[in-house]
């Protein structure tokens, strides 16, 4: 905390729109965490991970989100850069059941096909198989609700 005991600002933006993988940031607002850690936290969506990243490098925000190709990318056509990163999204632990809104092959309707942005083409199912505890695996589901936000959303 600051001197005065207001909480420190810390801009954080996501790489992309607000999904299931970023939700836990949110919840962990929406319950109050940072502020108990003495942070006050805005959360601004992006676009891409190269944008992502040129934002933490700029100054304009102290922690994003980006793949880790995007960023040994940019470092190597910004060698001076001070940008680094751990690239780990989030800690699964004890997770019993994933419930996901779109699969990938709508994802790639809305979005386009990206040679910046590939997907790993593996499946949910098969990377949690590789778990060492069973986690079951549900969708897509509420298709139509889910697939409302990516709607216009994408950039060809």
């Amino acid at each position: 905390m600051h001197a005065q005991g207001k909480p420190t600002p810390l801009k954080f933006t996501l790489d992309l729109r607000v999904t299931s993988q970023t939700a836990p940031f949110f919840l962990a607002e929406s319950k109050g965490y940072y502020r108990e850690e003495g942070l006050d936290v805005t959360i601004d969506v992006g676009s891409g991970s190269v944008a992502s990243i040129t934002r933490v490098a700029s100054g304009a925000y102290d922690l994003g989100l980006g793949d880790i190709s995007a960023l040994a990318e940019f470092h190597a056509q910004n060698a001076d850069a001070s940008v680094q990163a751990i690239y780990q999204y989030y800690i699964w632990a004890n997770i019993d059941r994933v419930v996901y809104g779109i699969d990938a092959v709508r994802l790639r309707a809305f979005r386009g096909e990206r040679l910046d942005q590939r997907d790993a083409e593996l499946s949910c199912r098969d990377v949690f198989a590789a778990s060492a505890h069973a986690i079951e695996c549900i969708g897509p589901a509420l298709i139509e609700a889910s697939s409302a936000s990516h709607q216009g959303a994408w950039k060809a």
